[in-house]
């Protein structure tokens, strides 16, 4: 339910629906831990300092909630989790033989939609999203993205999910604004999205250069996992073998460094 005395675009879960989140969140859960997924609990504000640590408060202040000012220091409702999750894995040193690292959350964020955009639970102010962060060698980008969608795959299998389509979205490498400006990433880390993509199956339709980024999310025109910029539709691709038993509404992208996916449950 949602009542404009609490806040626009701020839904409340009634006990019957709530019964049904934690089943769910109870069910992805399990098939994380399965796949050596490490759950973190992490807050929901953070210091404006930390954003602009990130890189996020530069590019995509625009669609956070305004700064708390609090004895001397500045707070803002996180939009994303990004930099939380990037404060734990920095918390100790890591050996390469500690990789990769699968760090989990089900997370809360808060993002400052326009009014004429809010949906119920579709687009709201307030969401959950099932999130991770994997961090791993430039060697296991194609087995971490393969166990990705492997993940994705068998959730929308067990869910009779059969209705999809995959698109591959990448970089604009023309905007040095919004992207890190370091090609040789991006291109290693795209390539392997496309040829792990091609050994599961996952078969290319057509290029997709028709579409200007952010002028139809539906059609893959969305914001990367993490928001700090956009990611240009490259590719449809669609599962031949139907292995996923069903679709996959799911931007494969390397949005942001360090993370390798996501799967969302609920808003």
């Amino acid at each position: 339910m949602t009542d404009d005395l609490v806040g626009r675009g701020l839904p409340m879960f009634l006990p019957a629906g709530y019964t049904v989140w934690q089943e769910l969140e109870n069910y992805i859960k399990e098939k994380e831990r399965a796949r050596g997924y490490l759950h973190v609990m992490t807050p929901c504000i953070g210091t404006v300092n930390l954003y602009k640590t990130s890189g996020h408060w530069d590019h995509y202040r625009e669609n956070m909630f305004p700064a708390m000012e609090m004895e001397g220091e500045s707070y803002v409702l996180r939009p994303m989790n990004c930099p939380h999750h990037m404060m734990i894995y920095a918390n100790r040193p890591h050996s390469y033989r500690d990789l990769p690292m699968r760090i989990g959350e089900i997370a809360h964020d808060f993002r400052y939609e326009s009014s004429g955009t809010l949906k119920g639970i579709e687009r709201g102010r307030h969401f959950c999203q099932n999130d991770a962060h994997l961090f791993c060698t430039p060697e296991q980008i194609k087995s971490e993205v393969a166990n990705v969608c492997d993940l994705i795959f068998e959730v929308y299998k067990d869910f009779n999910i059969t209705d999809y389509r995959c698109v591959l979205s990448l970089r604009d490498p023309a905007d040095k604004k919004k992207y890190h400006d370091d090609d040789a990433m991006w291109n290693h880390a795209e390539q392997a999205l496309r040829e792990v993509l091609t050994e599961l199956g996952i078969a290319r339709l057509r290029k997709d250069a028709g579409l200007r980024r952010g002028r139809d999310r539906k059609a893959g025109g969305s914001r990367c996992p993490c928001c700090a910029g956009r990611r240009q539709p490259e590719d449809r691709l669609q599962d031949p073998r139907g292995t996923a038993g069903g679709p996959c509404a799911v931007y494969a992208g390397s949005g942001c460094q360090g993370s390798r996916g996501r799967q969302h449950l609920g808003a």
